[in-house]
């Protein structure tokens, strides 16, 4: 809740900038054209892939937003949850659709990699972010593994390793998302001047 009141004043702040950027010629990159008709790439793999992978691909932003938004809750509805057993199994229904959503993410992110890497300078952010988004995807698999055997089996320490999963995924979902940041705005976006 206070990271949300943070952004959300952070953005009011900007937002009232009366501030005028000026952009000189030296601001701006070439790019030439490869010859390829619009929507077919040219022959470095260019952004503007077709077919069924590049629809696939363009759906990344999207999808990665709902993946984002259920794991960054999942660490407070699991606490919350191992603590009153009348929430029923909101938590259980939550990491699934969060895993369903995290799988999607990664498979368009897939697809989507080819035409963003292509682009100088983001290769390696590109791959981080991609091993943290995988990464994000198995600890939400074995979470929700734990969260079901949770239901037959309510041991101690199945509990504590249900609660650490929920704050690992939160901090690679986190790493994941400042890193696709990086790669749509530019490195330092966030905590940049």
């Amino acid at each position: 809740m206070l990271a949300a009141a943070w952004i959300l004043a952070a953005g009011d702040a900007l937002a009232a900038r009366d501030e005028v950027i000026e952009l000189g010629e030296g601001d701006f990159e070439v790019v030439e054209d490869d010859g390829a008709p619009d929507g077919v790439p040219g022959e470095d793999g260019g952004a503007a892939a077709g077919g069924a992978r590049g629809i696939v691909g363009r759906m990344h932003p999207p999808i990665v937003h709902f993946a984002v938004a259920w794991a960054v809750l999942l660490l407070p509805f699991g606490i919350a949850r191992l603590k009153n057993d009348r929430l029923g199994r909101i938590d259980l229904w939550l990491v699934a659709s969060s895993t369903a959503a995290a799988g999607a993410a990664v498979v368009t992110g897939l697809a989507h990699e080819a035409d963003v890497a292509s682009r100088p300078g983001v290769h390696e952010l590109v791959e981080r972010h991609e091993a943290a988004g995988i990464a994000a995807l198995v600890m939400l698999a074995l979470a929700l593994a734990a969260r079901i055997l949770m239901e037959r089996v309510g041991s101690k320490p199945l509990r504590i390793a249900y609660v650490a999963l929920l704050a690992g995924i939160a901090l690679a979902v986190l790493v994941a998302g400042h890193l696709g940041g990086s790669i749509t705005f530019g490195e330092g976006f966030l905590l940049g001047p």
